[in-house]
């Protein structure tokens, strides 16, 4: 049995693919998150996949969530459990609240028998969750539990309450850091829960929301051999930040950003169809990036796991024949 797990080029937002396939079975894919459903929508059409049995939606932001329905509608019939975080569970109280729009219609298309089952994504210990038997690679949700929902609710810090999902398919671990701050990844630390993965998707797209726990701490607790960062050219927020860059440099893991950010380049506008016309065939392109405004670093990101073992695409030294077109690279320069 092999895998194929995409962060997907989609701009300032997280998607995560996984696709599995054996001799006896059809391709299956899990998704966990889905901020661009065209994206998404490409790669399970490119990988030729027929039966999503579960997809994870580890925050209620926008840019985890806004391409979940139109991906439903896709797949109708074809998805078995949708786990979703009730992390912005207040907001189903307000009427015109984006949050209550995408519960409503999740809860329509139920009815119509787009897929199988509705379930909370959190961490509930003893729980038998629905896709266990039938899952290609192993999943845990390993926070929020329902306390930390609890606490994230009155303190109406939605953040405090994303989901922390840790996968594996053979020896290899990813740990997805959807966008906890630090108090979230402290009660992990505390609570003794491994950590440790050769994958990090980094939190909150590279911003810096560590206070309480230092990186160093966190990066310590995960031992990362590559950090994903999945961001958008054009964001508000400073994503990545100099800072986190400079100190998951310091560990010696290799970066991949699925999009260059003006703080790695700051020609983008003029220099952009350049890039895009260098790259190499074997870097995937997502659909956000055919939009003016963003330029791929990356791209989608593949890391392939096989009985030789697993190997991350594209190949530092092609991903390097892009980034040696930028100023100043956060990858590899302090600023």
């Amino acid at each position: 049995m092999t895998a194929r797990v995409y962060f997907l080029d989609v701009g300032q937002g997280d998607g995560t693919v996984v696709v599995v396939e054996s001799l006896d079975k059809p391709k299956q894919a899990i998704i966990i998150d889905c901020a661009y459903a065209p994206t998404a929508i490409e790669a399970l059409e490119d990988e030729g996949v027929e039966a999503i049995p579960l997809i994870v939606i580890t925050h209620g932001d926008r840019d985890h969530c806004d391409g979940l329905i139109p991906l439903v509608n896709r797949y109708f019939g074809k998805i078995g459990t949708i786990a979703i975080n009730y992390d912005k569970a207040r907001q189903l109280i307000t009427k015109d609240s984006v949050y209550r729009s995408l519960i409503s219609s999740l809860l329509d298309a139920y009815d119509e028998g787009a897929f199988g089952a509705l379930a909370p994504a959190s961490s509930v210990e003893g729980c038998d969750w629905p896709w266990e038997a039938t899952l290609p690679v192993e999943l845990e949700v390993l926070y929020p539990q329902q306390n930390d929902l609890g606490r994230a609710l009155l303190d109406e810090d939605a953040n405090l309450a994303s989901c922390i999902v840790r996968m594996s398919h053979r020896d290899v671990r990813f740990i997805l850091g959807a966008d906890l701050p630090s108090k979230g990844w402290l009660q992990l630390r505390d609570r003794g829960v491994d950590l440790s993965a050769e994958v990090l998707r980094f939190p909150h797209h590279g911003g810096s929301l560590f206070g309480e726990m230092q990186l160093e701490e966190l990066l310590q607790l995960v031992t990362p051999t590559v950090v994903v960062f999945s961001v958008g050219t054009p964001n508000p927020h400073g994503h990545p930040t100099a800072e986190v860059m400079a100190t998951v440099r310091s560990i010696g893991a290799r970066i991949v950003c699925t999009q260059v950010t003006p703080r790695c380049h700051d020609q983008i506008a003029a220099d952009r169809e350049g890039i895009i016309a260098t790259f190499p065939p074997t870097m995937k392109i997502g659909r956000s990036s055919s939009f003016a405004s963003q330029c791929p670093c990356a791209g989608s990101i593949r890391v392939e796991i096989d009985d030789e073992g697993w190997r991350v695409l594209p190949e530092a030294k092609v991903h390097s024949s892009v980034i040696g077109k930028f100023a100043t690279p956060l990858c590899r320069t302090a600023t």
